[in-house]
């Protein structure tokens, strides 16, 4: 009984094998299931027909059974030659010709064992042995039988060969497969020589136990075997060149492993020797509050100025209970940094690096609702900040903005607001400061910048900055912050009208200093060239006060717009080309608008745009005509001409051919005779 339940085990295990060999036939990373589908079959009937004979009582049918296994043992070893060939890639196997060719000798072998003519040259004779009551058939072999087994043997060995040099082609962590393949067909050839040399006795034949075996051996090479080495340093590959920062804990909260990233940036080497917990990480490495029984993941932390966002995955087996879990530190420094220079950019000015006029507000309203006293807000602007940049041009201009922007910083606390809310306009807010104190710190801004150091040689290092500012207090939680803002801005507006009627004067002078610096202003013949115009303004009939004050500052100011012509052009030596005339002729337009920035100027600023003009009509810029052209600037015009001529007798003649053409010839005439009263 022993003997038959071994056999139905095989034939069932057999059967198994081959259906899920069929059913996995068209898996794409599987080849030669076919082939290996046929040599399971050609076991199963061999194993199928020895339990028959087993089971069976009578003598012949015995024989018969017996030698119907040959149904099945016969392909075996061809069946394994072309698994090989097809497993390996080989083209042999895929000729019906060479197949047909390899069936040759187990053809014949049938043909002879069931054929009476030729059965002699396969069995000598047939007999029956028992074991344990069971009887089994014993065969004298004849010279044909012992030519099937050698060629069975032949093809098996040429099978291990072709599998033995095939896999010094693959990388060593692929030799497993190959190794499991060779080790089966030689398991199994080896327990039939066993049997057909008679070591082991007849109803002792484990043969197809082997074969059984050896099957399984190739299914699960042919379809789950996986090279372990290689897959274990794909993962370490795969772990190691991930920037991401990978912890992996087991189910009792043990770092276990981790990747180059994380070894790098935790110094993790000597922490896994001493077994680090999740706590431990957590508390003494990343110094947080969490603990190893919250969910890490969407949590964000900074490490050596570093900012990660965590990933928390938890790891179950395949009946749900937790076995481990994997923390990931996404490093989001760039995106941090990303958001904090948009923030910067929506909150900030972008010239001075200030509050923006939308953060200030916010600022301000985040402080009002708090209910913070006493709070001081200053309002301030920098008065001149139009003829800087008319006359230096906006870079100089910005430039003057940050310089404040700076004074302002300085005299700011951390719980301080300073915003620059508009084009030359600040705004301050000061927390728990008195309207005094906040006096005592603008005056210094103001005096520093009104005063800039001796050491600053050139002229736009030099030149003074206007800044005017007003203040008002909040001192009741129930003020309106809105109107102590407009409070300070009236309070500013005030001194800048106070502040522009007492230094008119002092403005001239720092123009015409800045002027003198760079060589576009001569002060020579200054005082004859105004007392020359001013007598010929009253012999025009111009009497009043007014108008001298004028002519002074036109006289001194008409050249005013060169400053804002390239000094390369200015200060040149030689001939003008038409480009660069086309420049210089602009600056009777740079005057004027540097003239309408500054109130003391304002009253000459058609005069500075049209002191090129001429009495023809072809003067620059506009082609005035005769009066069309301002009379100062006709009486300027005739008393420079004459004033900085060397010779001026002959410059008498010149300007009276030059009547009706530059000059006004009615203004000549009376030029000449305050010239010939003077000289009689």
């Amino acid at each position: 009984m022993l003997l038959i339940a071994h056999a139905l085990i095989n034939c069932i295990v057999m059967a198994t094998m081959a259906f899920l060999i069929y059913k996995s036939r068209k898996r794409p990373d599987v080849t030669a299931s076919k082939e290996l589908s046929l040599l399971l079959l050609a076991g199963l009937v061999a194993e199928f027909f020895s339990t028959l004979c087993l089971v069976q009582g009578s003598p012949p049918l015995k024989f018969y059974l017996n030698e119907a296994r040959f149904f099945g043992l016969a392909f075996i070893a061809p069946a394994t030659l072309l698994f090989t060939l097809r497993l390996l890639g080989k083209k042999f196997g895929d000729s019906k010709r060479n197949v047909a060719f390899i069936l040759v000798i187990p053809v014949a072998c049938l043909i002879a064992i069931w054929t009476n003519p030729f059965f002699h040259l396969f069995r000598k004779g047939m007999h029956l042995n028992y074991f344990h009551g069971i009887s089994y058939v014993y065969g004298d072999q004849a010279p044909f039988f012992w030519v099937e087994m050698l060629y069975n043997y032949i093809l098996i060995v040429c099978s291990v060969c072709i599998m033995f040099f095939e896999q010094y082609k693959k990388p060593a962590m692929y030799r497993g497969q190959i190794n499991v393949l060779i080790f089966s067909m030689l398991l199994t050839m080896l327990f039939n020589v066993f049997i057909i040399l008679r070591i082991i006795p007849d109803y002792a034949d484990f043969s197809t136990s082997a074969f059984v075996f050896a099957a399984f051996c190739l299914y699960w090479g042919l379809f789950h075997y996986k090279p372990v080495s290689m897959t274990n340093q794909a993962k370490d590959l795969a772990l190691s060149s991930i920037d991401n920062v990978i912890l992996i804990f087991d189910y009792k909260g043990i770092l276990i492993e981790h990747n180059n990233s994380a070894k790098q940036l935790f110094s993790l080497g000597e922490h896994l020797n001493n077994k680090v917990t999740v706590d431990d990480f957590l508390q003494n490495i990343l110094h947080t509050t969490k603990t190893s029984t919250e969910n890490l993941s969407g949590i964000q932390v900074q490490f050596q100025k570093n900012y990660y966002d965590v990933d928390d995955k938890s790891i179950y087996d395949k009946n749900g209970k937790f076995a481990g879990r994997v923390l990931v530190f996404n490093d989001i420094t760039k995106l941090k940094s990303s958001l904090f220079a948009i923030e910067a950019i929506a909150n900030n000015d972008y010239l001075t690096g200030l509050k923006n006029r939308h953060s200030f507000y916010a600022k301000l309203r985040e402080m009002d609702k708090s209910e913070r006293v006493p709070l001081v807000i200053a309002y301030g602007n920098v008065r001149n900040m139009k003829v800087l940049n008319e006359v230096f041009g906006t870079v100089f201009g910005d430039e003057v903005l940050k310089k404040i922007a700076v004074k302002l910083r300085e005299v700011c606390g951390s719980s301080d607001i300073c915003a620059r809310i508009n084009g030359d306009e600040f705004a301050l807010v000061f927390d728990s400061k008195t309207e005094n104190d906040v006096h005592i710190l603008l005056s210094r801004v103001v005096c520093e910048l009104e005063n800039p150091s001796q050491h600053d040689t050139h002229a736009e290092q030099s030149v003074p900055i206007k800044f005017v500012y007003g203040t008002a207090s909040k001192l009741q939680a129930r003020e309106n912050i809105d109107a102590v803002l407009q409070n300070a801005s009236d309070e500013m507006n005030k001194n800048r009208l106070l502040d522009e009627k007492s230094t008119t004067s002092t403005s001239v002078l720092h123009i015409k200093r800045i002027m003198e610096s760079r060589g576009v202003y001569s002060g020579a013949n200054e005082d004859e060239i105004n007392d020359l115009c001013i007598r010929l303004a009253k012999a025009c009939g111009l009497t009043s006060d007014t108008e001298y004050e004028r002519i002074k500052i036109f006289t001194m100011m008409h050249n005013v717009g060169n400053l804002s012509v390239p000094e390369n052009i200015s200060k040149k030596t030689g001939s003008l080309t038409n480009n660069e005339w086309e420049i210089m002729k602009l600056h009777t337009v740079k005057g004027y608008r540097i003239a309408l920035s500054m109130p003391v100027l304002g009253t000459i600023a058609n005069e500075i745009l049209c002191h090129h003009e001429r009495y023809d009509g072809f003067g620059y810029p506009n082609r005035m005509k005769g009066d069309e052209i301002p009379i100062l600037v006709r009486i300027f015009t005739i008393v420079e001409y004459y004033v900085r001529h060397k010779d001026r007798e002959s410059a008498l003649v010149e300007m009276q051919g030059l009547a009706n053409a530059q000059f006004d010839p009615k203004l000549m005439e009376k030029f000449l005779e305050i010239i010939f009263a003077s000289t009689i």
